[in-house]
């Protein structure tokens, strides 16, 4: 999904464009027992109630895309095709007719294989169906993870036996200290048609996106303190409560794209991009993680060191920052993050001087720090905004297109930091004289 995507979407959740049909819950204690079910239809709720649920829900599409909101796609091996109706009849929803795995031929479900059906997923070669207790290997997961989020789709939310298998998967998996809330909402979003020079058109509508959207929320109490007691005319103790936090995790299934639904894709929300919950997500949706925007810095950082070795000079990282910042500014206005692959990556050090004996290294560092086929994404390996040279006593920041003022020199036999002194300097909030005397428009170093 790109930005202008996500945007589309986070419109229906507000009280003029909302077709929400049904929220379920489930709130959970620190000892995994769940603690209160609901579901009910999310237009009866009072207003006030629905704006909150809206704030929550909202959160869980706000970020930065391949930060804390990533694009995951479903293993070939996981996904679950609707196979053509029997008699000419037209194909209709999953669920109401035969399903298979995408990457198995359809005659291959007669053979023994999984099938999803009116009925949740059968067991035809020993796989359980949503809700049955038993050891699940990955694959098994995988592929009940894909039919499961159809299902509950189809269900639209009303089906008690699918929610108890979603809110029983969340509360296996899930890896949290304390009280949470699992929300989930359905909704059915007629996308209006748009003119060519952007313009919607709501009476041009060919495309329904059906979807479903999940949250998992902190439940924390409320911090102690004071209140006013009207009743009494005096400040008393505040009595403490189970208070709703913004989500820490959330996803949007199918994932909306080409502004319709992609089912072989989802959008996953993680609060903390650092910490996405590998475990969590293989379990849940059987789908591959990328790397998290800390990894793949780290990795970054790690891949310049070893391929420059000796040559890794500042003025080296400088024309690789400037090659990023160019490329960052070509693509200011690009509805999804920039993506570079190892090509890409050998490609924009070349152009920044990096010499070709070091080249030949880079493909053999690449492969062992980040991975032959990992791509990384441009905002995440590199700050464009600032150029940052760090000491352990001293942090210095410069504009990206003034980083001619950060040299090195040879001072007494010591390597130094010069950084010219270009108009006014400010120290604590006191503008200061350089010792060049009192023209403001001088240039000395420091």
């Amino acid at each position: 999904m790109t930005k202008q995507d996500i945007s589309e979407i986070k419109k229906l959740l507000t009280p003029k464009n909302c077709s929400i049909t049904r929220i379920c819950g489930c709130y959970v204690d620190g000892e995994k027992n769940k603690k209160a079910l609901f579901g009910q239809a999310f237009l009866a709720l009072p207003e006030e109630e629905m704006f909150k649920y809206f704030e929550i829900l909202r959160k869980a599409l706000s970020g930065t895309l391949g930060k804390n909101l990533l694009n995951l796609e479903f293993p070939l091996s996981g996904e679950w095709i609707e196979s053509p109706a029997a008699d000419g009849d037209s194909p209709s929803s999953i669920g109401a007719s035969e399903a298979v795995p995408r990457d198995m031929a359809l005659d291959d479900a007669a053979a023994g294989r999984n099938v999803l059906t009116d009925e949740g997923v059968s067991g035809i070669d020993g796989m359980p169906s949503p809700g049955t207790a038993t050891e699940k290997s990955p694959a098994t997961d995988a592929l009940n993870a894909h039919g499961l989020l159809l299902k509950l789709r189809e269900s639209k939310l009303k089906d008690e036996a699918l929610l108890e298998e979603y809110f029983d998967r969340i509360i296996e998996n899930y890896e949290f200290v304390g009280n949470y809330l699992i929300l989930l909402v359905h909704d059915v979003y007629d996308v209006p048609g748009r003119a060519s020079d952007g313009m919607e058109m709501e009476d041009a509508s060919d495309e329904i996106y059906e979807y479903i959207l999940s949250c998992i929320c902190p439940v924390e109490l409320s911090k102690p303190g004071l209140s006013y007691n009207p009743e009494e005319n005096a400040f008393q103790n505040r009595v403490r409560d189970w208070v709703v936090s913004l989500p820490d995790r959330g996803f949007l299934f199918p994932a909306f794209n080409d502004r319709g639904a992609d089912i072989h894709s989802l959008l996953y929300y993680s609060k903390n991009p650092d910490e996405l919950q590998e475990g969590f997500v293989d379990r849940l949706f059987g789908c591959p993680l990328p790397l998290s925007a800390g990894d793949q810095k780290e990795t970054f950082q790690t891949l310049i060191e070893d391929t420059l070795g000796e040559d890794c000079s500042i003025e080296m990282v400088k024309d690789i920052h400037e090659r990023f910042t160019e490329l960052a500014q070509e693509n200011k206005e690009a509805p999804e993050p920039v993506t570079l692959d190892k090509t890409q990556v050998r490609t924009i050090l070349a152009d920044s001087g990096v010499a070709d004996e070091k080249l030949t290294e880079f493909d053999k560092h690449y492969d062992e720090t980040a991975g032959e086929s990992t791509s990384l994404l441009m905002n995440n390996i590199m700050e464009t905004r600032s150029f940052e040279v760090k000491t352990p006593d001293v942090v210095i920041k410069v504009k990206p297109d003034r980083t001619n003022l950060i040299e090195t020199k040879q001072v007494d036999g010591r390597e130094c930091l010069v950084i010219a002194l270009d108009g006014g300097v400010v120290v604590n909030g006191i503008t200061v004289r350089t010792a060049g005397g009192p023209e403001p428009d001088g240039a000395d170093c420091i």
